[in-house]
């Protein structure tokens, strides 16, 4: 048996066989795949392929009583059409692997590897949910990375290359998120060790209550790279609008902006209408803008299984070739 599969069944058994010990232990995740065809003429046009990140979770929580719990959180990726890991350079625990303690009321502290403050909640900003071939999260967040490989120097036309191990995490870390108060929390991370030009840090504030959703937020990467972003969604007649922009600032005069838009509106029982726009502009060599424009359908079966099918048209900031692409897939959260 593959080591690293053995050890998820290790894992697996200890948690269920501690369970009686434990507050709640669950067993997650999703799988996501689906049909795509690009017109990419350097690429395969028709691929089976993931249409979202493919996690099976493990998550598990104690009572410490007086309102404080000790938390584990663990997230493996994997491809659905081969069965392989996410990517043979990233870690085994690519989503998440962290442990902490929580507080009704003075919050999570968690130590590990985890999205930023900033990363987690911008997801909600994407209109398909990062997922899908229509999905615009690297032009809404202007191409920005959490991790820079500073061998690999930013581009004069905006992209900022990342590390193999994910673009949106910090390993060696450690996050506090405040205590929710009525509707607004904060979040807060720093990087305990690194090896690059600076110390990764970050800090975002959210507020959700009835319809409105809000968040402003800003962090440094290794390079010393400077993100801001700030986005809101708002729920009406049974429809939502979602709302974005970001500011990408590495060191020297290259600037990168970005904004994004798109709707959610039901069309009737279990059918939803989801479409995206979005920009990102740098102020590089030819004042390059790239762009993203998609649409699609989603059906939910259940709360857990759902269809979809999309269209996107795109350009990124390193061509003016665009691209088209089509896709057709099934996902189901367990």
């Amino acid at each position: 048996m593959n080591p690293c599969l053995a050890s998820a069944a290790v894992l697996a058994a200890a948690l269920s066989g501690s369970a009686s010990a434990q507050s709640g232990v669950t067993i997650a995740g999703l799988v996501d795949i689906g049909v795509t065809h690009n017109d990419n003429r350097g690429a395969a046009h028709w691929k089976v392929a993931r249409g979202n990140n493919n996690r099976l979770v493990f998550r598990a929580a104690e009572d410490l009583g007086d309102g404080m719990s000790a938390t584990v959180a663990l997230q493996h990726r994997f491809e659905p059409d081969t069965g392989t890991a996410e990517s043979t350079v990233r870690p085994f625990w690519q989503g998440e692997s962290r442990v902490g303690l929580r507080s009704r009321g003075l919050g999570w502290l968690r130590l590990g590897r985890g999205l930023t403050p900033v990363q987690d909640p911008n997801g909600r900003l994407e209109v398909f949910g990062v997922a899908t071939v229509a999905n615009t999260q690297d032009w809404i967040t202007a191409f920005y990375k959490s991790v820079d490989d500073i061998g690999k120097p930013l581009g004069a036309a905006g992209v900022s290359p990342a590390f193999a191990g994910g673009e949106a995490r910090w390993d060696n870390a450690v996050f506090y998120d405040t205590p929710d108060l009525d509707g607004l929390a904060g979040r807060l991370a720093m990087q305990a060790e690194h090896s690059e030009l600076a110390r990764p840090f970050g800090a975002s504030l959210a507020y959700e209550k009835g319809p409105l959703f809000a968040m402003l937020g800003g962090e440094r990467n290794n390079r010393g790279t400077r993100f801001f972003q700030a986005g809101g969604s708002w729920a009406f007649a049974h429809a939502r609008l979602v709302v974005s922009y970001a500011l990408h600032d590495p060191p020297g005069t290259l600037r990168i902006t970005a904004w994004g838009v798109g709707p959610q509106v039901p069309l009737g029982g279990a059918l939803t209408l989801r479409a995206a726009h979005a920009r990102a502009h740098s102020n590089g060599p030819g004042a390059v803008t790239a762009r993203k424009s998609g649409a699609g359908l989603l059906y939910a079966f259940s709360r857990r299984t759902s269809v979809y099918t999309d269209v996107a048209r795109s350009n990124p900031l390193t061509g003016s070739t665009p691209l088209n692409e089509f896709d057709l897939g099934i996902a189901h959260s367990f």
